[in-house]
Protein backbone atom coordinates (compact mmCIF):
# COMPACT_ATOMS: atom_id res chain seq x y z
CA UNK A 1 0.00 0.00 0.00
CA UNK A 2 3.07 2.63 -0.46
CA UNK A 3 1.97 5.71 -2.15
CA UNK A 4 3.61 8.53 -3.92
CA UNK A 5 6.34 10.12 -1.98
CA UNK A 6 6.63 7.66 0.84
CA UNK A 7 9.58 5.70 1.75
CA UNK A 8 10.87 2.99 -0.52
CA UNK A 9 11.12 -0.24 2.72
CA UNK A 10 9.45 -2.91 1.54
CA UNK A 11 9.47 -6.51 2.96
CA UNK A 12 11.77 -8.63 0.60
CA UNK A 13 11.16 -12.04 1.88
CA UNK A 14 10.32 -13.58 5.35
CA UNK A 15 12.04 -17.28 6.28
CA UNK A 16 10.22 -19.01 8.68
CA UNK A 17 11.87 -21.59 10.43
CA UNK A 18 11.56 -25.56 9.59
CA UNK A 19 7.97 -27.03 10.24
CA UNK A 20 6.79 -27.62 13.79
CA UNK A 21 7.31 -31.68 14.42
CA UNK A 22 10.98 -31.23 13.10
CA UNK A 23 11.19 -28.36 15.09
CA UNK A 24 10.41 -30.63 18.18
CA UNK A 25 12.77 -33.48 16.67
CA UNK A 26 15.89 -31.52 17.02
CA UNK A 27 15.11 -30.41 20.37
CA UNK A 28 16.33 -26.98 20.54
CA UNK A 29 14.91 -23.77 18.43
CA UNK A 30 16.61 -22.59 16.11
CA UNK A 31 15.60 -18.85 16.00
CA UNK A 32 18.50 -17.53 13.79
CA UNK A 33 17.04 -20.12 11.18
CA UNK A 34 14.01 -17.40 10.59
CA UNK A 35 14.14 -14.22 9.48
CA UNK A 36 12.21 -11.25 7.85
CA UNK A 37 14.71 -9.11 4.96
CA UNK A 38 14.01 -5.21 4.02
CA UNK A 39 15.17 -3.67 1.31
CA UNK A 40 15.57 0.24 0.46
CA UNK A 41 13.73 0.29 -3.05
CA UNK A 42 14.76 3.99 -3.41
CA UNK A 43 17.48 5.91 -3.93
CA UNK A 44 17.82 7.77 -0.54
CA UNK A 45 18.71 6.49 2.89
CA UNK A 46 15.54 5.52 5.05
CA UNK A 47 15.82 5.39 9.03
CA UNK A 48 13.75 2.39 9.68
CA UNK A 49 13.75 2.76 13.33
CA UNK A 50 10.93 2.74 15.08
CA UNK A 51 9.19 1.03 12.47
CA UNK A 52 6.57 -1.86 13.06
CA UNK A 53 6.54 -5.44 11.85
CA UNK A 54 3.46 -7.71 12.30
CA UNK A 55 2.64 -10.68 11.52
CA UNK A 56 -0.15 -12.68 10.71
CA UNK A 57 -1.57 -13.85 14.47
CA UNK A 58 -0.82 -9.73 14.89
CA UNK A 59 1.84 -10.15 16.71
CA UNK A 60 4.71 -7.12 16.78
CA UNK A 61 7.90 -5.66 17.24
CA UNK A 62 9.35 -2.33 16.69
CA UNK A 63 12.35 -1.94 15.29
CA UNK A 64 14.98 -0.58 17.41
CA UNK A 65 18.65 -0.59 18.38
CA UNK A 66 19.37 0.08 22.40
CA UNK A 67 20.91 4.08 22.38
CA UNK A 68 20.66 4.70 19.18
CA UNK A 69 17.53 6.82 17.03
CA UNK A 70 18.19 5.86 14.25
CA UNK A 71 18.76 3.04 12.37
CA UNK A 72 19.65 3.80 8.34
CA UNK A 73 19.13 1.37 5.39
CA UNK A 74 20.95 2.69 2.31
CA UNK A 75 19.74 2.84 -1.22
CA UNK A 76 19.47 -0.53 -2.38
CA UNK A 77 20.94 -2.42 0.60
CA UNK A 78 18.77 -4.63 2.89
CA UNK A 79 18.24 -5.07 6.85
CA UNK A 80 17.86 -8.96 8.21
CA UNK A 81 15.97 -8.86 11.17
CA UNK A 82 16.65 -12.46 12.80
CA UNK A 83 14.22 -13.61 16.06
CA UNK A 84 17.42 -14.92 17.70
CA UNK A 85 20.65 -14.12 19.12
CA UNK A 86 23.43 -13.19 17.24
CA UNK A 87 25.64 -16.38 16.46
CA UNK A 88 28.04 -16.00 19.65
CA UNK A 89 25.91 -15.65 22.83
CA UNK A 90 28.63 -13.99 24.39
CA UNK A 91 28.44 -10.79 22.17
CA UNK A 92 26.23 -7.85 23.86
CA UNK A 93 25.86 -6.54 20.17
CA UNK A 94 22.16 -6.05 18.67
CA UNK A 95 23.27 -5.08 15.10
CA UNK A 96 25.95 -6.01 12.82
CA UNK A 97 27.21 -4.34 9.34
CA UNK A 98 28.14 -6.65 6.58
CA UNK A 99 27.84 -6.47 2.70
CA UNK A 100 25.87 -4.10 2.35
CA UNK A 101 23.32 -6.00 4.86
CA UNK A 102 22.52 -5.17 8.34
CA UNK A 103 21.86 -7.81 10.55
CA UNK A 104 19.18 -7.31 13.98
CA UNK A 105 18.96 -9.87 16.37
CA UNK A 106 15.42 -9.78 17.99
CA UNK A 107 16.24 -11.86 20.85
CA UNK A 108 13.21 -13.63 21.21
CA UNK A 109 12.64 -16.72 22.93
CA UNK A 110 9.89 -18.17 20.76
CA UNK A 111 9.29 -18.10 17.20
CA UNK A 112 8.03 -15.26 15.41
CA UNK A 113 6.97 -16.76 11.76
CA UNK A 114 4.71 -19.77 11.47
CA UNK A 115 6.43 -22.38 9.27
CA UNK A 116 3.25 -23.46 7.02
CA UNK A 117 1.82 -19.96 6.09
CA UNK A 118 1.80 -16.24 7.75
CA UNK A 119 1.66 -12.80 6.39
CA UNK A 120 3.89 -10.24 7.59
CA UNK A 121 2.81 -6.03 7.38
CA UNK A 122 5.51 -3.34 7.72
CA UNK A 123 3.87 0.14 9.68
CA UNK A 124 5.70 3.50 10.11
CA UNK A 125 5.19 3.13 13.85
CA UNK A 126 3.02 0.99 16.14
CA UNK A 127 0.75 3.94 16.63
CA UNK A 128 -0.14 4.01 12.78
CA UNK A 129 -0.80 0.35 13.10
CA UNK A 130 -2.69 0.77 16.21
CA UNK A 131 -4.80 3.28 14.58
CA UNK A 132 -5.46 2.00 11.17
CA UNK A 133 -4.45 -1.46 10.83
CA UNK A 134 -4.93 -1.13 6.81
CA UNK A 135 -2.32 1.79 6.54
CA UNK A 136 0.63 -0.41 6.50
CA UNK A 137 3.39 0.66 4.00
CA UNK A 138 4.19 -2.98 2.83
CA UNK A 139 2.56 -7.03 2.92
CA UNK A 140 3.87 -10.12 2.15
CA UNK A 141 2.05 -13.48 2.43
CA UNK A 142 3.61 -16.92 2.38
CA UNK A 143 2.54 -20.14 1.82
CA UNK A 144 4.45 -23.30 2.59
CA UNK A 145 3.51 -26.58 0.54
CA UNK A 146 5.83 -29.55 1.11
CA UNK A 147 9.56 -28.31 0.64
CA UNK A 148 8.40 -24.83 -1.55
CA UNK A 149 7.20 -21.47 -0.32
CA UNK A 150 4.88 -19.63 -2.35
CA UNK A 151 4.82 -15.86 -1.83
CA UNK A 152 2.40 -13.04 -2.93
CA UNK A 153 2.77 -9.87 -2.29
Amino acid sequence: MMKRGQASIKIAAVHPDITGPERLRLGEPRLNSEWVELVNAGSQAVNVSQHFVVNGAGQGFTISLPRRKTLLIGPFESLLIFSGFPDNPEDAAACYLANQTTRLFLRLKAYFWNPQEDRAFLYPSREIFLENPHAYLDHYHYVRRSARVFVSH
